[in-house]
């Protein structure tokens, strides 16, 4: 934890063993958090049913040990 990754208007730093609950209003998709900056974070490992165009998502993140 704490790499940074260059190349991006923001810093982002790398986080490793977080994952990432992310809710449309009727289902709740579960994904990797890779990085994170103060203007959001790049999740993977997500559903292919997630990647809808126009649609706005909420998330809440946590660390499982």
């Amino acid at each position: 934890m704490g790499e940074q990754i260059e190349k991006r208007q923001r810093i982002r730093v790398k986080l490793e063993g977080y994952i990432a609950d992310v809710a449309d209003g009727y289902f709740v998709y579960a994904g990797r958090v890779e990085d994170i900056s103060l203007s959001g974070l790049r999740l993977s490992e997500l559903p292919v049913k997630f990647s809808m165009k126009g649609k706005e998502y909420t998330y809440r993140s946590f660390r499982r040990s």
